[in-house]
């Protein structure tokens, strides 16, 4: 599934691994991002890993991979950020299992850093589990505030909300600047840049 409403070649894509899709239904995250017309959407298939990927076959690292063209405004040299999406449970078992950190791992590595968990709310902790609930979200919420000293952790309200995230990247890419109280804070390619700044530049 690709949308082909989009004519410039420096605009950012955002492949979505074709595993979003269980017994022939999109995850709400992926089906929401496809149905955007704002949003350029590839589904991440074997194809898709070489065109925009330069892979020999399919890699099953990154749910969501927005990838940044050369000469794209907001990242002219290019640039690749990978999204891991859980929904709780699967946060919890691959917690236990260890899984997590070789995915985290693998993400981190395969987009130099530019990594994002992503989080999907609490529901309900599923009967087999066998778990008590406090339990249960105490081992997610630990993994994922050690995980934060890593990278950037998301813990979404709901779908919308993490779907004007996703936007708000293919926006500003990954960087990012505040600036307040004397300090100027870039997030500029993965690395943090401050710098003191006047009264009458920070009221700009």
């Amino acid at each position: 599934m690709t949308r082909n409403i989009f004519t410039k070649e420096t605009d950012p894509v955002v492949l979505i691994d074709t595993m979003e899709k269980r017994l022939g239904k999109w995850a709400p995250l992926a089906k929401a991002l496809f149905e955007d017309e704002s949003v350029k959407t590839v589904e991440k298939d074997a194809d898709a890993c070489r065109k925009y990927l330069g892979l020999d076959c399919y890699a099953a690292w990154g749910d969501y991979i927005i990838i940044f063209p050369e000469g794209s405004p907001v990242h002219p040299q290019g640039c690749i950020i990978g999204i891991e999406r859980k929904g709780f449970s699967d946060a919890y078992d691959s917690t236990i299992s260890g899984r997590l950190n070789d995915q985290l791992a693998e993400l981190m590595g395969a987009c130099e850093g530019r990594a994002i968990l992503l989080i999907e709310p609490f529901k309900t902790v599923p009967k087999a589990l066998r778990v008590p609930a406090f339990r249960y979200k105490k081992t997610v919420h630990t993994k994922a505030r050690k995980v934060s000293f890593i990278m950037p952790v998301w813990w979404p309200l709901d779908t919308e909300q993490s779907v004007s995230w996703i936007k708000d990247i293919l926006e500003h890419g990954w960087n990012y600047e505040i600036t307040g109280r004397g300090w100027n804070v870039k997030r500029v390619d993965g690395k943090i840049k401050t710098r003191k700044v006047k009264k009458t530049e920070a009221k700009k």
